[in-house]
C-alpha cells in the first residue's frame, strides 16, 4: 500500500513474527523483543499502538541506564556501551541532562581574575582587605588593605583598626594618585564586602566617574590578583618573622609593610623583563640599600637623647631592621628595650662577612681586625650559635662595650661606615 501523505510509516506484526521478534505487555503498553533485548515499546493511543519518536525513546533508554549504573558520569558511560554482556547501551542521546545530577553534583566553573591586557597604569585597580590579625600591631592595627594597579602590578598597602576605615584609604589613595601622578583611576574591583560597600564609597566613585566593579559573592578568584597578592603576602610575613631574633606576631604589620617594598622590585610573570616598580615609574630600582629583614643593628643616639653623663654614655642603641621608608637608608627599626619603631637615618649594620668568609660555630677570630678600625690591635671574638643557628653573642655590641673609646670617636670623626 502506497499512501504519499502519511505522516508516520506503519509497522506490521505479522512481519515481525516472521522475523523473529515476539510481544510482551498488556493493557496501554507492550514490548517488541527478540530474544531477551526490547527493542522498542509502543503505547496504545485509543485506536492503534504508536511507537514513540526514536529520539524519545533513545532518551528514556539511554537515562533508565544511567539511572541503574548509580548515575554514571555520561562521559564514562560513553567509553563503556560494548563493556556488558547482557545490556545494549545506547549512545548517549544530544543534549541529555539528568536533572538529579545537576542538582546533587554541581560544582564551580574555573574563573580567571579579569585582567586586563590593554590597560594602561592606573586603569584598573584591584583591592582587598585582609584580617582581622589575632593580635594587633605595635600601631594597634588589625587589618590590612591592599591596592594593585593592573597593568604594572605595582602594590600599595595601608593599616587600619577598623573595617569602617576603608573608604578614607580608598579616598586618600585616589588623591595621592591624581596629585603625584595627575591621573585618577579609572575602575576599581573588589568583592562585596560590607567595607566596600557603602553609600560613602559609591557617592565618592559617581563624583569622580570611576566604575566599581565587585566580584561574585563566595568566588574570591573573581578578585585573583589581589588574592593572590594578599597569599604572598601572608607567606612573606610568616618567613620575616620566624627569622627575627625574637618571634614578636605584633611585628606582622612592619612585615607586611616591607613585603610590599621587596614585591615592587621584583620581575612579575605579567611583565616582560620589567620589574613592577620600573613599569610603573619608569626607571630602574635600586637594591642597594636592602638588608636582610629581623637583622640586628645600632642606630646613633643623638646627643640630646643621651642619659646623664653624656660623656660616657653609649652613642648608639641596638635595634631590629624590620623595614623601608621612601627615603632609601632611612630604614625602619625595632627597639627591644621601649617597644618602638622608629625611622633612622644614622643606621650601621654590622658585617655579616669578615673578609669574604662567614664565621663558623665556635671559630676564633684572632687574626682579624675588628670591623671599625684597620690600624689598631686585633680583638679576639667567640661565635656561638642557638638552636636556630643564629649568634647567640654579638660581636659588634661585644666589641663597643670593649672598646668604648674608639667608638665614640669613631663617630664623631664621621666613620664612613657609622657615620
Amino acid at each position: 500500500m502506497h499512501v504519499p501523505g502519511l505522516a508516520h510509516p506503519l509497522i506490521s506484526w505479522r512481519k515481525l513474527r516472521e522475523k523473529g521478534y515476539t510481544e510482551f505487555g498488556e493493557g496501554d503498553y507492550i514490548s517488541i523483543n527478540k530474544g531477551t533485548k526490547v527493542v522498542f515499546e509502543a503505547v496504545f493511543d485509543g485506536n492503534l499502538f504508536k511507537i514513540p519518536e526514536t529520539l524519545h525513546l533513545a532518551h528514556i533508554t539511554y537515562d533508565f541506564w544511567h539511572q541503574a549504573l548509580g548515575h554514571l558520569a555520561p562521559s564514562t558511560m560513553d567509553k563503556s556501551l560494548q563493556l556488558y554482556s547482557d545490556a545494549n547501551i545506547l549512545a548517549r542521546p544530544t543534549n541529555y541532562i539528568c536533572s538529579s545530577c545537576v542538582e546533587s553534583k554541581m560544582t564551580r566553573f574555573p574563573r580567571t581574575s579579569p585582567s586586563k591586557k590593554d590597560m594602561k597604569k592606573l586603569d584598573f585597580v584591584h583591592s582587598d582587605l585582609s584580617g582581622p590579625f589575632p593580635v594587633p600591631s605595635y600601631g594597634n592595627s588589625l587589618y590590612f588593605i591592599t591596592l594593585i594597579d593592573d597593568a604594572t602590578r605595582v602594590a600599595w598597602v595601608q593599616f587600619t583598626k577598623q573595617k569602617s576605615e576603608t573608604t578614607k584609604i580608598v579616598k586618600d589613595f585616589v588623591a595621592e594618585m591624581e596629585l603625584q601622578h595627575h591621573k585618577t583611576p579609572a575602575a576599581f574591583r573588589t568583592d562585596n564586602g560590607g567595607e566596600y560597600v557603602t553609600k560613602e564609597l559609591k557617592g565618592f566613585f559617581a563624583s569622580k566617574g570611576i566604575i566599581h566593579e565587585f566580584s561574585p559573592l563566595y568566588s574570591p578568584e573573581s578578585n585573583g590578583v589581589a588574592e593572590r597578592l594578599n597569599c604572598m603576602i601572608g607567606e612573606s610575613l610568616r618567613a620575616m618573622l620566624e627569622s627575627a631574633p625574637t618571634y614578636d606576631k605584633k611585628l606582622w604589620a612592619e612585615a607586611v609593610l616591607t613585603s610590599v617594598y621587596i614585591k615592587n622590585r621584583q620581575p612579575h610573570s605579567a611583565l616582560k623583563n620589567l620589574t613592577t616598580y620600573e613599569a610603573f615609574y619608569g626607571t630602574k630600582p635600586s637594591i642597594q640599600h636592602l638588608q636582610p629583614s629581623g637583622r640586628e643593628c645600632y642606630i646613633h643616639v643623638p646627643y640630646q637623647k643621651r642619659t646623664d653623663g653624656k660623656k660616657l654614655s653609649p652613642r648608639v642603641e641596638r635595634a631590629i631592621f624590620t623595614g623601608y621608608t621612601n627615603v632609601p637608608h632611612h630604614y625602619r627599626v625595632f627597639l627591644p628595650d621601649t617597644q618602638k619603631t622608629i625611622v633612622s637615618a644614622d643606621t650601621f649594620f654590622p658585617p655579616l662577612k669578615i673578609e669574604g668568609a662567614i664565621p663558623r660555630i665556635n671559630r676564633r677570630i684572632d687574626h682579624v681586625l675588628t670591623p671599625l678600625q684597620n690600624n689598631t690591635p686585633s680583638s679576639s671574638v667567640e661565635y656561638t650559635y642557638n638552636d636556630k643557628g643564629k649568634t647567640s653573642d654579638n660581636m659588634w655590641r661585644q666589641w663597643m662595650d670593649e672598646n668604648h673609646k674608639e667608638a665614640n670617636n669613631l663617630v664623631d670623626n664621621g666613620h664612613e661606615i657609622v657615620a
